[in-house]
């Protein structure tokens, strides 16, 4: 199945990423990071997640989250998603236990964990979701089903890992994702990157589109955090 998957990903036709990164003022998310790093661990990267499913949903930006099912190479059908199920990129970061004698690979493994219906909770309801997922994946357990398929749309913290930029494939069901870049916690600058299906969207709907994103998490998404971790 993930042969067939990425198979199918490595025909979907996308501009280079590198080339799809945006450099943005973080000084308000780098604020709100260092006020609230120790009681919100996820304080740099959740608020960029909770724009993104926001503004995926709205009537202007619906194309990025739809998809293109493509029977042959002639004749494709465009689907537009109303709900974003948001898919997480999630590990601990442990090296792959490697067994030379049995030829196998095992450990830590990269998992993408999924919250439905993203765009329409509060973010009291997005924090619980997340606290309980990653919960049950440190915890060693199984994820339900339901907890990791479905998802429209993947956010990836590559800054996490130092990168700035990353190159992703798109699903065969995904028409794009958004990966947070490096955050210099000096200039209060951050990447914002966007990787997307080519056949579906202009490349000039993804200036508007970050902007947006970053205008969604400023002015409303930083400001109902606070209000909700001051409580």
């Amino acid at each position: 199945t993930i042969a067939i998957n990425m198979e199918e990903s490595s025909r979907i036709p996308t501009v280079d990423t590198i080339a799809v990164a945006r450099e943005f003022d973080f000084a308000p998310l780098v604020g709100f990071y260092r006020r609230f790093k120790t009681t919100f661990a996820s304080a740099l990267w959740f608020p960029v997640m909770v724009a993104i499913a926001r503004v995926m949903a709205r009537e202007e930006f619906i194309v990025f989250n739809s998809y293109c099912s493509r029977q042959d190479d002639s004749r494709f059908f465009v689907a537009a998603r109303r709900r974003v199920h948001m898919g997480l990129s999630y590990d601990r970061g442990k090296p792959p236990v490697i067994d030379w004698e049995k030829k196998t690979i095992g450990g830590e493994a990269l998992r993408i964990l999924v919250i439905r219906d993203a765009h329409a909770k509060t973010v009291e309801e997005l924090i619980l979701d997340v606290k309980r997922l990653f919960k049950r994946v440190a915890q060693g357990n199984t994820p339900d089903l339901g907890d990791v398929t479905g998802y429209t749309t993947i956010f990836n913290n590559i800054g996490a890992i130092g990168h700035f930029s990353g190159r992703s494939l798109l699903g065969k069901d995904i028409g794009c994702q958004v990966n947070l870049g490096h955050v210099d916690m000096q200039t209060n600058t951050g990447i914002l990157q966007t990787v997307f299906d080519h056949r579906l969207i202009n490349g000039a709907r993804i200036t508007p589109f970050v902007r947006a994103l970053h205008e969604e998490m400023v002015s409303r998404v930083i400001p109902e955090l606070e209000a909700f971790l001051r409580k």
